[in-house]
């Protein structure tokens, strides 16, 4: 119990340079803060940039938006290779026509490899705490959450709790203010 509270203390510390290191920025920022993630523009005009995939059952070859039940999420197909074992989704929540949310999910055993893709493409993350939970059949496994926090973006990264063989990358634009109009 102590070894977590000094890892949490040495996180804490060690991420602590990166806020106080512009005092201007009332956010964190880091040096590889991404403005897109796999060609998808986290803010823009989501509807336009990225265009309705064909209704044929081929694999599209460039990104393309697809509707879910829920008319607010879209899935993102036509994706780039990421070095990460295959079956990755990603998805889009939209509010008008304006990501609020991107979430990458796929199969936890490819937990390390998501891992090392998100340190080489965004950095050290500004957080990372991990903890063990215990099933009811005895089975327990490490749940380690990291986290990215800049000017535009905020990036979190775990194992799903509710369904353990899975993990999300949930990328949250911070809004973009609107230009406030004459009055």
């Amino acid at each position: 119990m102590q070894k977590l509270s000094v890892s949490i203390m040495l996180a804490v510390g060690l991420a602590a340079p990166l806020a106080v290191a512009d005092p201007a920025n009332e956010s964190h920022s880091w040096e590889n803060e991404p403005t897109a993630f796999l060609g998808v523009p986290f803010h823009g005009n989501f509807l336009k940039n990225v265009p309705e995939c064909p209704e044929k059952p081929e694999r599209p070859t460039t990104i393309c938006r697809s509707a879910t039940s829920d008319p607010t999420k879209y899935e993102i197909r036509g994706l780039p290779y990421i070095p990460i074992s295959s079956g990755y989704q990603l998805f889009a929540t939209t509010q008008g026509d304006a990501i609020t949310q991107m979430m990458l999910t796929g199969n936890a055993s490819s937990l390390e490899l998501v891992d090392d893709f998100l340190t080489d493409t965004l950095g050290q993350p500004n957080s990372s705490v991990s903890r063990r939970i215990q099933l009811t059949s005895g089975a327990s496994y490490e749940i380690r959450a990291s986290s990215w926090e800049g000017k535009k973006i905020t990036v979190h990264f775990q194992r799903n709790e509710k369904d353990l063989s899975r993990y999300a990358v949930i990328f949250t634009p911070t809004p973009t203010p609107n230009p406030k109009t004459p009055g």
